[in-house]
């Protein structure tokens, strides 16, 4: 399990440095990101053949589950992709 957001319990700052991770690691991940930061200018993308789970909503890090919604936004980028998941893997997005 990896975690996205500016506080010091979250494993990482980026969601792409995350997806980074989770592809670099053998077998099934789960990606949780704050709901509580800004994330615009987002241009995400991973290739992997894994199950990767990405899951928004969490107030803190340190959160045991869910209690909202986070918006990955692509305004203030290139006028690309906010999430570009490519490979034979199986990939879920909530929250």
């Amino acid at each position: 399990t990896y975690t996205v957001g500016p506080g010091a319990s979250c494993s990482h700052t980026t969601l792409q440095a995350a997806l980074n991770a989770a592809a670099a690691n053998p077998g099934s991940d789960t990606v949780r990101i704050v709901r509580t930061a800004t994330w615009t200018a987002q241009q995400v993308s991973t290739t992997t053949d894994q199950e990767v789970d990405i899951v928004g909503g969490y107030a803190a890090c340190s959160s045991a589950a869910p209690d909202g919604k986070t918006t990955l936004s692509g305004a203030g980028g290139n006028a690309r992709s906010v999430l570009s998941l490519r490979g034979n893997g199986i990939f879920r997005l909530r929250n």
